[in-house]
């Protein structure tokens, strides 16, 4: 199966990456694009003060950064872990 390969930064300050895949026969590459809803998450500064962020949520899950890697075969996912 054809898959859209997606590296995310999930949310915290581990620095940790997941791969997300998404169906490739079911969804073009905007379409996979788009499941990643852009919202603003606010984070408060040591002054007090509030500080706006953007982050990705797909399927309940938040995400700092995301990458689009291309499409892959399901079984032959490029090593992302870097």
């Amino acid at each position: 199966m054809k898959v859209h390969v997606f590296r995310c930064k999930c949310q915290g300050w581990n620095n940790k990456y997941v791969v997300v895949c998404i169906d490739a026969e079911k969804f073009t590459e905007n379409e996979a694009r788009a499941q990643f809803i852009a919202k603003t998450g606010f984070t408060e500064k040591s002054n007090g003060q509030d500080y706006p962020f953007t982050y990705y949520e797909y399927e309940g899950n938040k995400y700092y950064k995301v990458g689009y890697w291309g499409v892959y075969d399901s079984d032959n996912l490029p090593d992302l872990n870097y």
